[in-house]
Parts: structure tokens; C-alpha cells; sequence
């Protein structure tokens, strides 16, 4: 039965006359995933944030077609969707196996812990302090932090509060209940933007954990037509020479590790594919729909990551809304290999 399902897609296709609808439709579905390899400034930006709208109508039309009968425009779809699952999508082992092997991390871009929303909320540090307290995790990671409020999270015994005079760069910060054994700096060159990485004893066990905070769009302010595309340009390309330098340093090292923060790209972004390759995603089946971490006008947005090397397993990933900062958390629990 199968096989004659298949001759008789693959009869319709042959003398199928393909017009102005199969190109539509197969734009739609492969443009996001041959973007994620080119640099085309503005378009690319733009083209990684609409892909859900891209996927979207590729559905509506794939239904329509089911409906006429025209199965090919399903199967094609379908193709397409098990390819993105292969290369994204990470299917995290059962919150049950959670055990004292565990080890739990959160990164949280804390937006200086204030909310760009309500700045009125004087309550906001010691919300995210709370929450950071609630959940308790072996390793916290923040970026855009405070050098003050950070000193007020006292439940770890070693941290990296990546602060220096001479330069004026975005706070990032790494605590730990393991002792951190190294940590440096990752410069990314005429930005505030940078990375940092601590070297944490976790037993007998030492792996690499790098807080990253790509180049940020700052489109403030009654810009043009013309500057919008200038800064889209610009901060892409920004963000592609940042992603080189941060996959460089991590290549160097051989012991399991970990790169997750804010990468201000998407998983359909060409930056986030050069930090992401020869690593998994803690982005799960169970997250397609939930994995939001920004929302910009209310549009869903997953530009905060946690990716891994083969010396971790992931067990969990948990996301949340707690409107606290522009961003949203990611906890995850791992074991290492």
C-alpha cells in the first residue's frame, strides 16, 4: 500500500505543471532553512523572526492541498519539518530521571532587573532574586546584570561577576555552588557586548561553561526606513564576526561544555548555526510552541539558548513567563557524561 502511495505522489508529480502556487510554497518552506547559512543583512534578520509566519501559511496551503487531493504539497511540508526537527529539536530524557547526578542551570538575561515595560516596579531585583532563590540551580547565569544587585545573591559560594573598570562592557555574570577553578574573558571588538566562561569543578568533572550576549538591535528612537536597515545590517554582521570568535575560543577545548545566554538571533539565524555547530540545543519537542524567551509587540521570539556538547545529556528543560525582565528564563537539568 505504501509503495503505491508512493508511485502514484510520485505519477501526479511528474505530470504535475508546476505554476506560480509550488514555487510560492516551496519558498515558503525552504527560505528559512537556507538562511541560516547566508549573510543578507536586514533580509536575513527579518527572514529568522517571520519564519513561524513562513511555516504557517506553508501549513494553510498543505491542508488546502490535502483537501484537493494534491498530496504532494503535504509530503514535501512534512520532509522539510523532520529535517528542522533533526537539526533543532532535542528530545530531553524523562523529568523522572531527575537524581543527585543531576546538576541544574539557569541562564536569564535580567535586563539590569528592571522590566523596559514598567520601570516603576521598584520590587523587580528582589522578584528575580526570589525567583533565582526558589529554584535553586547548581549554576546561575545572568546577562545584563548589576554589579550591586548581583552582590545580593549570596546562596553560592563562587561566582564570576564579570565586572572591570577599564572597559565598559554589558555585566555578565556566573554563579556557582561548584568551585570555579578558572574564568576569563571572550572581547568582542567596538561593542558593549561580549562572552565570558568559568571553569567549574563539578566532582570529579570539569566542564566549561561560556554566559554569551551577542550584539543587540538597538532600534530606539524615530528612526528612518533607511537607518532601520543600517542597523539591521550593521549589528547582523556584528553579530556573525561575534559568533567566529566564540565558537573559535570553544573549539579550543576538549572538556564537556556549555555556550548559552542571550544570542539576540534566532534558531534560524546564521549566527546562532555557527555557535551551534557540532552541539545540541536544550530546545525540546515538548518547547515548539512554549520556548518563547522574547516577546517584541507581543510576537513570540526564542533568541535565548542553551547549547551543549556529547559530554552532557540533557534530562529537562523548563521555560516560564514571569514578565519580570524583556526576557524569559531557561532551567535546565543535565547529567555529564
Amino acid at each position: 500500500m505504501f509503495k503505491n502511495s508512493l508511485n502514484r505522489w510520485y505519477g501526479t508529480f511528474k505530470t504535475k505543471k508546476i505554476g506560480f502556487k509550488d514555487y510560492s510554497f516551496l519558498v515558503l518552506i525552504l527560505i528559512p532553512i537556507v538562511n541560516v547559512f547566508l549573510n543578507l543583512g536586514f533580509i536575513s534578520v527579518l527572514i529568522s523572526v517571520l519564519y513561524p509566519i513562513f511555516y504557517f501559511i506553508a501549513i494553510l496551503i498543505a491542508i488546502y492541498s490535502l483537501w484537493k487531493k494534491d498530496y504532494i504539497y503535504l509530503f514535501v511540508l512534512g520532509a522539510c519539518l523532520i529535517y528542522i526537527m533533526i537539526q533543532e529539536i532535542s528530545i530531553g530524557k524523562n523529568d523522572s530521571n531527575i537524581d543527585s547526578t543531576t546538576m541544574s542551570i539557569l541562564t536569564y538575561n535580567v535586563n539590569a532587573f528592571k522590566n523596559s515595560k514598567d520601570n516603576s516596579n521598584t520590587d523587580l531585583p528582589s522578584k528575580i532574586v526570589q525567583f533565582i532563590n526558589d529554584k535553586s540551580p547548581d549554576i546561575c547565569i545572568l546577562q545584563e546584570s548589576t554589579y550591586k544587585v548581583g552582590l545580593n545573591i549570596k546562596a553560592y559560594g563562587y561566582q564570576f561577576l564579570g565586572f572591570r573598570d577599564s572597559l565598559e562592557k554589558s555585566l555578565l555574570t556566573i554563579f556557582s555552588k561548584y568551585p570555579i577553578i578558572d574564568n576569563g574573558f571572550v572581547d568582542f571588538p567596538n561593542t558593549r557586548n561580549n562572552a565570558i566562561y568559568a571553569d567549574i569543578l563539578v566532582k570529579e568533572d570539569t566542564i566549561r561553561v561560556y554566559n554569551t550576549h551577542l550584539q543587540s538591535y538597538r532600534l530606539k528612537g524615530n528612526l528612518s526606513f533607511k537607518e532601520i536597515v543600517y542597523n539591521l545590517n550593521t549589528n547582523y554582521s556584528k553579530q556573525i564576526e561575534q559568533a567566529h570568535i566564540l565558537k573559535s575560543h570553544a573549539n579550543k577545548g576538549k572538556k564537556p561544555t556549555i555556550i548559552c545566554g542571550d544570542f539576540n538571533a534566532t534558531a534560524f539565524s546564521y549566527p546562532y548555526k555557527i555557535i551551534k555547530r557540532n552541539m545540541n540545543s536544550s530546545f525540546s519537542y515538548r518547547h515548539i510552541i512554549t520556548g518563547k524567551t522574547y516577546g517584541l509587540f507581543n510576537y513570540p521570539m526564542r533568541i535565548d539558548h542553551f547549547l551543549y556538547n556529547n559530554h552532557i545529556n540533557l534530562v529537562s528543560q523548563d521555560n516560564f513567563q514571569l514578565k519580570l525582565s524583556d526576557h524569559e528564563p531557561i532551567f535546565v537539568n543535565i547529567t555529564i557524561n
